[in-house]
C-alpha cells in the first residue's frame, strides 16, 4: 500500500511539474507602480491584447488610461495621446514617428470617466496606424503627454511587434 501511495504521489508531482503555463502574457501596466514611473506622475496607462496576430492594416489594442486620484490636470492644461513608432522624443514638435490620437482638455480629463481603475476603468480599443509598422520588428509606444505652458510630463507603455508577410504579431515586453 505504501508503494502504491508513493507511486501515485510521484506521478502527480511529475504531472504538475510538466503543466507550466506557457501562455504568453497579454496585458501590461496593471501591476502597481513600475520602477520607471516618475513619482510625480498622477496618471497611468496600460493595455490588453485582445489577440496577438493581426493583418498589418488592422492592428488594435485595448488601451486603459486615467488619473490615479482624479483632478490631476490644472485648468488650461491638455492631455495628448500618441502612438510613436520609435524611441519617443517630443511629439509636440510633429515628430515624423508620432501619430496623434486625440487631445483631452483638463475639464474632460478631470471628469469621473477618466479615474484610473485598472482593467475595471475607462478604456478604448485603439487602432495602431499601419505606417508605424515600417520594419520587420521593433516596438510601438503609446504615450500620454500633459502640456502646460511649455512644461511637459508623460506616461507611456510599449508593445513589441514582428512583421512577416503583412501579418503583425504583438507581444508584451518582458519585465
Amino acid at each position: 500500500m505504501k508503494k502504491l501511495l508513493v507511486t501515485v504521489i510521484l506521478l502527480f508531482a511529475f504531472a504538475l511539474a510538466g503543466c507550466a503555463d506557457d501562455t504568453p502574457l497579454l496585458e501590461y501596466g496593471f501591476d502597481g507602480s513600475s520602477a520607471t514611473d516618475p513619482p510625480q506622475i498622477s496618471y497611468k496607462c496600460g493595455y490588453v491584447l485582445p489577440q496577438t496576430e493581426f493583418e498589418k492594416d488592422n492592428v488594435f489594442i485595448d488601451v486603459y488610461y486615467g488619473e490615479i486620484d482624479g483632478g490631476s490636470l490644472e485648468n488650461n492644461q491638455t492631455m495628448r495621446l500618441y502612438f510613436i513608432g520609435a524611441e519617443p522624443t517630443d511629439p509636440w514638435y510633429e515628430d515624423d514617428n508620432a501619430c496623434f490620437i486625440k487631445e483631452l482638455s483638463s475639464e474632460e480629463f478631470n471628469s469621473d470617466k477618466y479615474i484610473w481603475k485598472g482593467k475595471d476603468g475607462y478604456h478604448e480599443r485603439m487602432v495602431i496606424p499601419e505606417e508605424l509598422f515600417d520594419r520587420q520588428e521593433g516596438f510601438i509606444t503609446f504615450i500620454m503627454v500633459n502640456y502646460d505652458a511649455g512644461f511637459k510630463s508623460r506616461q507611456s507603455f510599449r508593445v513589441n511587434f514582428n512583421l512577416e508577410d503583412d501579418i503583425v504579431t504583438l507581444t508584451v515586453p518582458t519585465r
